[in-house]
């Protein structure tokens, strides 16, 4: 552990915490370890959970700009028209 406190890690410009030195050489001594979460420390996630919660995100964020796209839409046929409305009832407020 100490050696790889030591080493700086590859292609980070951070060090790597204590947590996850600590995490990785219990996980390569027992997969199945769970005294880090028992300890209630989260340790960092693998790259696979990353990818599959970049991947939720991407999608939550492509809905929500379809819904915005939507909205949009919506807003301009509504701006429209009262846009009518107002012009009718400028062209009636003469004649009154």
């Amino acid at each position: 552990m100490e050696n790889m406190l030591a080493q700086p890690a590859q292609d980070l410009e951070i060090p790597r915490s204590s947590t996850e030195i600590v995490s990785k050489v219990l996980s390569q001594t027992s997969a199945a370890s769970t005294f880090l979460n028992n300890a209630g420390i989260e340790t960092p996630k693998k790259a696979e959970e990353i990818e599959e919660s970049m991947a939720k995100t991407q999608e939550e964020v492509r809905k929500a700009q379809q819904e915005m796209e939507e909205f949009k839409k919506k807003q301009e046929a509504n701006d429209l028209l009262l846009q009518r409305i107002l012009n009718l009832n400028s062209g009636n407020s003469g004649c009154i």
